[in-house]
């Protein structure tokens, strides 16, 4: 059809339905050959089964993923998608190269769609652009791209029918080719070949990107142009020691000028009476008004509220200039045993299908029949909050549910389906498999394959489900769709019912969405008891402001009247657990849910448990749980800065039965009984049944499987004759418990089971018990063997810092490895696997680049499942080498070969690359106008907690002096001036007084109440303070005797103890030929000492396990 206007696909109208069948033809049909080439395929296998983390709390079963270059989590050459243990693979089903009939590859659903509406300044018209990467169409799999359109032979019988469903052309045949396959579109989709930025011992990183076109037609056919619009990035980022793996998905505008006109906001609301759309404020709710910011602005018009729910809506005279796009993860998870494929599943969501937050209109069908919790709120609670986003979702409209996210004021949450697999009647479940997503969806359904939803986007009348009836059904077809638009110039759109002023919906240029694939063995025996509930998932992160508690020199005011609101945090210290008792029930006038955590279950549409009244049997799996803790609210900076535990190790020996009290092995932890120097950690006890016993109660805070606590291990020889020195881990409540005299302290481990029956330990057997204490330290702080002096210089301050500013001692020193030559007693931390004392003899083989910590180091201090502190960079200490791998600036010279960094969830930006010149290097002369890195130096500082426990925090820089600096901003008071950047990536350093030095005049000094309050990105607030340009100094300016100005420099541990939840990792940027002084005189004279040099800091990045504070555009 020649036309301009290019109806709306069927998947955004009312009207359109259903899609006329079309007949199978022979002319001219068939498969392109080699169509699928086996270099658009991946497959990563995980290292979990071979490594040495011998105190994670669950299987050492390994996770291989297999993926394709258009963004489908398939291998389609090897068979591989989501494969566990080579047990079970939901993608590739089932496990294993084989494919059978019961499950062939054209059913193999798993991918994205895409949907694109915008009003076209070419055409005058509202178009639709759809493409879908899915794998297979039920018809075929793979294959390229298939253009859909009505013009094709045995295509779609019109245009406003064409769907993901119809037969089309593949694209670049010749002669025209015509059939299915698993990637279609309307328009032109490009695909890249797939790039891997990392691929280490322990960390694989790969972008793939598509790029996708309108396909106007100007006069048929022949005559058409494609016309740019987005690009879908999709970063894969798989911890070979996970058993998850997450895919950064970002959509990029990408249009030229003039593609994009305003959509007007009747577009989004085509149910709506005119009456109501026109109605006025006065039979209206109150504040309609609310809607725009300043109502007297031009453009301001009267609110409404449709169908009359509370939930409001700018008038239909209202206009928006962008892209409206619905972007859709869908997969199909054939989890159950193998032929049957049956699985429960339940979807925790944020939208609960009520007003004013959820588009419900009284003609909206609901699920039938509906299930217990569909109206209740379940989105779990994460740190990742409004400002890690660039472009939210969109309001509540007819084409998405629920709006927007993220949403600070309720609480920022993410959304998580589980799914487990049925192992047949009578029999106990297996697998759990997990799918999380990042913001709160617009959009859901568990069943899209039988609800004929998985082929188009989701719109408010159709059903969102999150579990089904007939539970186990087979193969549950998920959907979790985020609706958004994009558009050139950023804008913002406020609207009434939402209390965060500081958090209106944005638009802007890109939107990332994070999903997160898992699975795992699940813990329940599908027996459900009240043993089986053992922890809410967290409160909200909701934010608040903390005062330092210290005070500058010269001044008896507190840092926040001086210094202003410098980071958001926490009001208190973060806790990740709550008591069983402390949570909303569904009956809450806001259908509050918080799920809880345990041993796996689902309620199979069953209604309220008999256990917890009021609440439904939802069970979100610990180890499931464990992981989605370590990406959604991970250990951070913030709780680095703050540690609160110390570590200890204990070792014993199987009682005779004489030593034994009443038949029990035990042994005591004698650091505990230090007159409450020293109390035992744990968060369990505190919400026991008061009997001084952990591990005996029914229902108990879930700390010992959980990911942020510090809980005990327990390791026993079990079978001291046949496997001498093999150390079995136990379990907590149900090989032993542990028995306190007086509060917390005085601690015994008393190997007793559930029942309270003696475990039998051998007479002899080695026990070694991994405990922490309240009272914070770091056990180690560790330089390289290999290092040079200026990293033990570094490290000084840091440990200078920690005792002094925060009083938490660092107990050891260390190496890395073994110095045989000058330092044959030092402790060093890493295992040695080969047969020499050379770095390479410590790497698992010449050819498995792992690195592992040792156990312990004495009969009192573990290394494994410490706290440690790390300086200098990974080719200088293995320590950081090991942990370089698990951060989000991953240096690339040690196991890729490419001496730069990549910022994995700063849309995989990689810098200091090789087309530097000369490459990979950095200068020392500051030009401050230039834009790139040249001229100043980067440090790193970043923390990790492992799966054994092993808290990390590593202190490096990309050269000696760059390590010694970052360093010594740990300690930093009057000798760095530090900034924090407005997202420009320099110092906007302007030399006003032109006396070419950095001082406080150029900052705009005029006096000590002359502060000035503008934004800070990165903080999502205002702030009174002094800049450099945009970029806020961290410090304080102030009058001496002589009216001469000071200035203070905050220590970066200060502002550690207040930063973002959620940071992870900062990169710093020094500048070392800014010219600058704390001594005023010689501010004024100019006169330097001719070796005094004072760098000056920026922190340019402060990034996050999935984004950054704040996400910047995609450079």
């Amino acid at each position: 059809m020649n036309s301009y206007a290019k109806g709306i696909m069927s998947i955004l109208t009312i009207s359109m339905l259903l899609a006329a069948s079309v007949p199978l033809m022979t002319s001219a049909f068939g498969v392109p050959t080699g169509a699928d080439s086996a270099d658009w395929y991946m497959t990563v296998e995980g290292v979990l089964d071979t490594d040495k983390y011998t105190l994670y709390p669950y299987s050492a079963k390994s996770l291989n993923i297999g993926f394709s270059k258009f963004g489908e989590m398939v291998n389609s050459i090897d068979n591989v998608g989501l494969e566990y243990g080579g047990e079970r693979d939901p993608f590739a089903p089932p496990a294993g190269p084989s494919v059978t009939e019961a499950m062939p590859k054209r059913v193999w659903q798993e991918g994205w769609l895409i949907n694109i509406t915008y009003m076209s300044t070419i055409t005058g018209f509202l178009r639709n652009v759809w493409a879908e990467a899915m794998h297979a169409d039920l018809l075929d799999y793979g294959n390229g791209w298939i253009r859909v359109d009505d013009e094709y032979p045995g295509s779609s019988p019109s245009e406003s029918a064409e769907d993901p469903r119809d037969r089309g052309l593949y694209i670049g045949s010749s002669p025209a080719l015509y059939g299915f396959g698993g990637r279609k579109t309307n328009g032109t989709v490009v695909t890249e070949d797939i790039e891997v930025l990392y691929d280490g011992p322990r960390r694989f990183v790969a972008r793939l990107v598509n790029t996708i076109s309108d396909w106007i037609q100007l006069d048929g056919p022949d005559t058409a142009i494609d016309v740019p619009l987005v690009q879908v990035i999709i970063t894969i980022d798989f911890n070979k020691d996970k058993k998850e793996v997450n895919l950064f998905k970002d959509v990029k505008l990408i249009t030229t000028k003039a593609v994009f006109g305003a959509i007007p906001i009747s577009y989004w609301f085509p149910t709506e009476p005119v009456s109501t759309i026109n109605s006025s404020v006065a039979t209206t709710y109150p504040n309609v008004s609310d809607w725009f910011s300043d109502p007297d602005s031009p453009g301001y018009q009267e609110g409404h509220a449709p169908g009359g729910n509370v939930s409001y809506i700018p008038s239909v005279y209202h206009e928006f200039a962008g892209l409206f796009i619905q972007f859709s993860n869908r997969g199909e998870w054939d989890l159950g045993k193998p032929d049957t494929y049956q699985s429960y599943v339940h979807f925790f969501t944020e939208g609960n299908q009520k007003p004013p937050f959820d588009y419900i209109l009284p003609t909206t069908p609901k699920p039938q029949p509906a299930g217990p919790d569909e109206n209740i709120t379940e989105g779990l609670a994460t740190v990742y909050d409004y400002p890690y986003e660039l472009t939210t979702t969109i309001f509540p409209n007819y084409y998405s549910r629920h709006g927007s996210e993220p949403d600070t004021a309720s609480g920022d949450t993410f959304d998580v389906a589980q799914i487990i697999g049925s192992e047949g009647v009578g029999a106990a479940p297996k697998y759990v498999g997990f799918a999380a997503y990042w913001p709160s969806l617009s959009d859901w359904s568990v069943d899209s394959q039988r609800m004929s939803q998985w082929w188009k986007s989701l719109t408010t009348e159709d059903a969102h489900t999150i579990d089904r009836p007939d539970e186990p059904f087979k193969s549950p077809n998920l959907i979790g769709e985020w609706d958004f638009m994009l558009s050139d110039s950023a804008f913002t759109i406020s609207y009434p019912w939402q209390p965060d002023s500081m958090a209106p919906i944005k638009v802007d240029k890109q939107f990332r969405g994070v999903t997160t694939y898992g699975l795992t063995d699940i813990h329940n025996n599908a027996v459900l008891d009240s043993s089986d509930f053992q922890y809410k998932w967290c409160n909200f992160s909701f934010t608040g402001i903390k005062d330092l508690g210290l005070e500058p020199l010269g001044d008896g005011r507190p840092w926040s009247e001086i210094w202003g609101v410098v980071e958001r945090m926490e009001p208190y210290p973060p806790r990740y657990f709550i008591p069983y008792e402390d949570y909303y029930w569904p009956n809450t006038p806001d259908n509050r849910s918080i799920p809880w955590v345990g041993r796996g279950f689902d309620d199979n549409f069953n209604g309220p448990s008999p256990w917890v009244p009021n609440y439904n049997e939802n069970i979100i799996d610990n180890e499931v749980a464990y992981q989605l803790y370590e990406k959604f609210k991970p250990w951070d900076l913030q709780k680095a800065s703050e540690k609160a535990t110390s570590r200890f190790v204990e070792f014993g020996l199987g009682l005779s039965e004489d030593d034994e009290d009443g038949g029990y092995d035990f042994i005591h932890l004698q650091m505990t009984s230090m007159e409450d120097f020293l109390p035992f950690y744990s968060e369990a006890y505190w919400y026991d049944d008061d009997d001084g016993v952990v591990g005996d109660d029914p229902i108990e805070l879930g700390e010992w499987g959980a990911y942020c606590t510090f809980a005990e291990r327990v390791l026993v020889e079990m079978d001291p004759e046949d496997e001498p020195g093999v150390l079995t881990l136990l379990t907590r409540g149900v090989d032993y418990k542990i028995y306190t005299y007086s509060g917390l302290n005085d601690a015994w481990i008393y190997f007793e089971d559930a029942d309270g029956d003696p475990v039998d330990i051998p007479e002899g057997a080695l026990i070694k018990v991994l405990y922490s204490t309240y009272g914070g330290s770091y056990e180690w702080v560790t330089v390289g063997m290999d290092s040079r002096a200026v990293d033990s210089v570094g490290s000084s301050m840091i440990t200078e810092a920690f005792d002094s500013i925060k009083d938490i001692p660092v107990w050891k020193p260390s190496l890395d490895i073994k110095d045989t030559q000058f330092g044959a007693t030092v402790p060093f931390l890493l295992r040695k696997f080969g047969t020499g004392y050379a770095r390479s003899d410590y790497y698992y083989s010449t050819t498995d680049h792992r690195l592992a910590l040792k156990d312990d180091w004495s009969s009192t201090w573990p290394i494994a499942s410490s706290n440690i502190i790390t300086v200098g960079g990974p080719l200088a200490n293995a320590v950081t080498e090991y942990f370089n791998e698990f951060g989000q600036a991953i240096y690339r010279g040690s196991n890729f070969g490419e001496n730069d960094f990549l910022l994995t969830s700063d849309w995989g930006a990689t810098f200091l690359g090789p087309t530097r010149d000369p490459p990979y290097q950095l200068n020392t002369v500051v030009d401050p106008a230039e834009e790139g890195l040249e001229g100043s130096g980067i440090g790193i500082v970043s923390t990790h907690k492992d799966i054994n426990g092993t808290v990390g925090l590593y202190v490096y820089g990309y050269s000696g002096d760059d390590t010694v600096w970052t360093s010594k901003l740990f300690f930093n008071l009057n000798t760095i001036p530090i900034f924090l950047d407005d997202g420009n990536g320099q110092l906007d350093w302007t030399d006003v007084n032109d006396n070419g030095l950095l001082d406080p005049w150029d900052l705009g000094y005029t006096g000590f109440e002359e502060r000035t309050e503008k934004w800070v990105p990165k903080l999502h607030q205002y702030a009174w303070g002094w800049w450099a340009g945009n970029d806020l100094l961290l410090g304080f300016i102030v009058p001496d005797d002589y009216d001469e100005p000071k200035w203070f420099f905050m220590p970066l541990l200060m502002i550690l103890q207040k930063e973002n939840p959620g940071v992870t990792e900062l990169v710093i940027r020094i500048y070392y030929d800014i010219p600058n002084s704390v001594n005023p005189y010689v501010i004024d004279s100019g006169d330097f000492f001719s070796e005094e040099i004072h760098p000056v800091a920026l922190i340019v990045e402060e990034l996050g396990t999935i984004s950054e504070k704040p996400q910047h555009p995609d450079p």
